[in-house]
């Protein structure tokens, strides 16, 4: 009788961990199909998103290089300015600047 209850205890504490075994399975495949479709509905979203970040971009990035061409020559006006450089360089960066700065054609900044 108590041999019977030891192989008794040990086939249903077998049982119980290939249950155990089996609901962890279960659960990690779950958690990866939800995983699955949550990074499928990100992917969806960045694809929408992406072609109004692109019309946003085309819109303002001449403006954005425009402004940043304008701030970097505007700095080293400055820092030219400071030092003693030949007045030519000045003319040429100051020239520049004004053209950068009452210039909308698109094919200044063109990459």
């Amino acid at each position: 009788m108590l041999l019977f209850d030891a192989i008794t205890i040990s086939s249903t504490t077998t049982d119980l961990q290939r249950t155990f075994t089996q609901l962890a399975m279960w659960l990690m495949v779950l958690r990866i199909s939800v995983l699955r479709i949550r990074l499928a509905r990100f992917l969806q979203l960045i694809r929408r998103g992406r072609y109004l970040l692109q019309i946003l971009l085309r819109r303002s990035l001449l403006h954005l290089q425009r402004k940043v061409l304008l701030v970097l020559l505007t700095k080293i006006v400055v820092i030219l300015m400071k030092r003693k450089s030949t007045l030519m360089t000045k003319l040429i960066l100051l020239l520049t600047m004004a053209l950068i700065m009452g210039s909308n054609h698109a094919w200044l900044f063109d990459a």
